[in-house]
């Protein structure tokens, strides 16, 4: 499976709210975490072996608990493998800022739930079989740590003997899992699969549902041969990755495969890209609409942006001067339609007035709402100088086509509808014209936005085939 169409059908997952993330070992490792070989180091030391590619670490734990006798050494030595301060990774972020609202970890660190904490979500953190019964309230993500956490050593799952009594003493993790592998769509992150347990699911959830497995998707690096390893031994661990790669597909679980860990970023940058280019932030504000009827053009913002949720587009909106009643009105009117919820749909982000510092706060609060969107629409552009009293072109407007711009947005200024907009119009044409190759293939629909003779329909047929060409 090539990496393009993972991109596209794991941001479709997101869409319709049924992605789940399986992360692994390999997701902290760059935070500096250790995994499985690192965590068991010292205890390797103290039974007197070495640790190679081949040892089994269930076993290696359970032969450290069976030579104290109890297993307070080994919970010692997890407590003291983890580092006392450490910061999310570029991974743990962008996934943390997307709307998935189901994780399943075998890590007993917190950088999942950290994250995203840290991007203003609640998470329900589920890491005993007790916890199962009991739910968070106001969560809107779910972390099941099925083999325990750092918070109770004494509790998580290491050794043979755990293993094997798994299924007895944490049912209710397995039937949870079992249930989301049927109703989600996983993206499998630093995981080996060596796991007795995840194998067990996954034979179980194949058992029941055979033929009508959910597909899943795994992003794995791809055997290199090392410089002292001859040709021989090479293709006998490429062999073995080729086989273990067709085996993963007998429960529904695709691979991607990759040269360098550097790639699971770009992968998960360009899903997030992806998501966010079915969202629309709309910039506009006016106090004149000429040369259009000022009641003609709120009908057509109010029309194009229920045609943007009939073509499944989301909305964001700072309620615009002069055009946030139509965006929203527009949008609600096409939801109840849908019977689709608002929420998730449609964003709306009123300015606050009166208790903060415009100049210091409005800034970070627009970031904040475009941030939220892969597109920006402008429309108009003009307001009433409060301090002069004059008609002026918006700096609000500006200040949104920059953000938009810093953060990669795709900028579609309707230069038509004048102003601002217009302005912000022939700079992306002048860009074009100087060799930009960013909208190579949306240049003539860029261009027609320009024209003043095009009618309200045919601006907004042209605005929504421009929208249907950036998302393919």
């Amino acid at each position: 499976m090539n990496k393009a169409l993972l991109i596209k059908k794991y941001s479709k997952a997101i869409e319709e709210g049924r992605a789940a993330i399986f992360a692994g070992a390999g997701l902290s490792v760059g935070a500096g975490f250790v995994n499985w070989s690192g965590l068991l180091n010292d205890v390797a030391s103290e039974l007197g072996v070495s640790i190679t590619n081949t040892t089994n670490f269930v076993d290696l734990a359970q032969y450290y608990v069976n030579e104290n006798r109890n297993t307070s050494e080994l919970s010692r030595t997890i407590i003291n493998s983890f580092p006392t301060s450490t910061s999310s990774t570029e991974n743990h972020r962008i996934l943390s800022s997307l709307p998935i609202d189901t994780y399943w970890t075998t890590n007993f660190d917190k950088l999942i739930e950290n994250s995203l904490e840290n991007a203003g979500k609640v998470c329900d953190v589920k890491s005993l079989p007790e916890r199962l019964a009991i739910s968070k309230s106001n969560c809107n993500v779910c972390v099941y740590k099925m083999h325990g956490d750092v918070d109770n050593p004494d509790k998580t799952i290491l050794t043979r003997d755990q293993f094997e009594n798994y299924p007895r003493t944490h049912k209710a993790f397995l039937n949870n899992f079992g249930y989301d592998l049927a109703n989600k769509t996983f993206l499998f992150l630093g995981l080996s699969f060596d796991d007795p347990n995840v194998r067990y699911v996954l034979k179980y959830a194949r058992m029941l549902y055979q033929q009508n497995q959910r597909v899943h998707y795994y992003i794995l690096k791809r055997v290199v041969q090392n410089k002292n390893e001859d040709d021989k031994e090479f293709k006998n661990r490429d062999r073995i990755q080729q086989l273990f790669v067709e085996d993963l597909k007998n429960y529904g679980i695709k691979t991607v495969f990759i040269d360098d860990y550097k790639e699971i970023t770009e992968i998960l940058q360009a899903i997030k890209d992806r998501y966010l280019r079915r969202t629309i932030f709309i910039s506009g504000a006016a106090v004149k609409y000429d040369p259009y009827d000022e009641h003609e053009f709120k009908q057509f913002v109010r029309i194009l942006c229920a045609d943007f949720i009939k073509h499944g587009f989301r909305i964001v909106t700072g309620y615009g001067l002069g055009l946030g009643n139509e965006v929203i009105s527009g949008a609600i009117e096409q939801l109840n339609k849908e019977h689709k919820p608002i929420d998730g749909n449609l964003i709306v982000f009123p300015f606050p007035q009166g208790f903060m510092n415009k100049k210091d706060a409005w800034p970070k609060y627009r970031k904040e709402m475009i941030s939220l969107a892969g597109v920006t629409l402008f429309f108009l552009g003009n307001k009433i100088d409060r301090d002069t009293g004059k008609f002026i072109l918006s700096d609000g407007v500006r200040q949104e086509y920059e953000i938009s711009k810093d953060l990669g947005n795709y900028l579609i200024p309707v230069g038509a509808t004048g102003y601002m907009s217009k302005e912000l119009w022939e700079e992306q044409i002048q860009e074009i014209n100087s060799g930009s190759t960013i909208y190579e293939d949306y240049k003539d629909l860029l261009n027609d936005l320009g024209d003043r003779s095009l009618s309200l329909k045919d601006l907004q047929n042209k605005i929504i085939s421009l929208l249907k060409k950036i998302t393919e």
